[in-house]
């Protein structure tokens, strides 16, 4: 069941990306999720790395949200800059409340899919991105989105 709910993660994923729900797309999506399915599991069982702890799909759902609508805002948000002008690229480091690997690479991948934005490093939880950003104003807006929209599917409640 675990291997089957990884493939139709995959799937989906692909799909989602391609941008199109045709036959062609679907049959190219599922022969390249079955062959990342094999690759990944050759790969665990050759290096013998230990299993990542999962997340609960949940949590993953909801960071996919939060990437889209974040994709759709920045796109727009970077028309505009590229049609002004405004293309100040900045580096910034941004150090995550969250420490777990696997989550801070979900983060980083979540970022540089957002249009304006890559991950360049991660190092333990600070993550380096390269941003554009013509004030300070728009980089604490970069900071403010990373730390409270991305990090949040991952933060444990506390009662």
């Amino acid at each position: 069941m675990n291997r089957f709910l990884k493939w139709i993660s995959y799937l989906i994923f692909w799909i989602v990306l391609s941008g199109e729900l045709s036959i062609l797309k679907i049959l190219n999506g599922i022969l390249v999720s079955v062959t990342v399915l094999i690759i990944t599991e050759k790969t665990f069982q050759k290096t013998k790395v230990e299993h990542v702890k999962g997340q609960p799909f949940w949590r993953l759902l909801w960071l996919f949200f939060i990437v889209v609508v974040e994709m759709f805002k920045a796109a727009f948000q970077h028309i505009v800059r590229i049609i002004v002008g405004d293309d100040v690229p900045v580096i910034l480091d941004i150090e995550l409340s969250i420490s777990d690997e696997f989550i801070v690479t979900l983060i980083a991948n979540a970022i540089t899919l957002t249009p304006g934005t890559i991950t360049l490093k991660t190092n333990g939880n600070i993550i380096t991105v390269l941003g554009f950003a013509k004030d300070e104003f728009e980089e604490n807006e970069i900071r403010h989105t990373i730390l409270t929209k991305f990090q949040k599917p991952f933060r444990r409640s506390r009662l």
